[in-house]
């Protein structure tokens, strides 16, 4: 089931990212995404771990894009000094559906002069 909610939040955020069209989820949900990572005896898989850096990424972008240029793009540095470690690890399926997602957000940075290829 949070993998259910994790892709809903995702493909929401990515959707109004993409379309600039406003997000129907509340910021506050975005950051509990955050929470599932340290529930009490339960150790994140791979893919909750890069579904929730997406969706913070997604948030990010979403917010800068809202103040139309005017907010600090250190943001995304931050989130990929965060997330770093996710970049120099695949999951072991290649066809898991967020390795693609990953790498586009991986493209995303790297065009914007954030991220270098290793």
């Amino acid at each position: 089931m949070l993998q259910f909610i994790l892709g809903f939040i995702s493909n929401n955020l990515s959707y109004s990212v993409g379309t600039r069209r406003p997000c129907i989820i509340e910021p506050g949900l975005i950051e509990r995404c955050r929470a599932i990572l340290n529930i009490d005896g339960v150790e994140p898989s791979n893919h909750d771990q890069r579904m929730v850096a997406e969706i913070l990424l997604y948030s990010k972008l979403y917010t800068l894009l809202q103040l139309q240029g005017e907010g600090d793009s250190s943001e995304l540095h931050t989130w990929r000094e965060q997330w770093d470690y996710l970049f120099r690890t695949f999951p072991p399926d290649p066809f898991s559906r967020t390795r693609p997602s990953m790498l586009i957000s991986q493209t995303m940075l790297v065009r914007w002069g954030l991220c270098v290829l290793y």
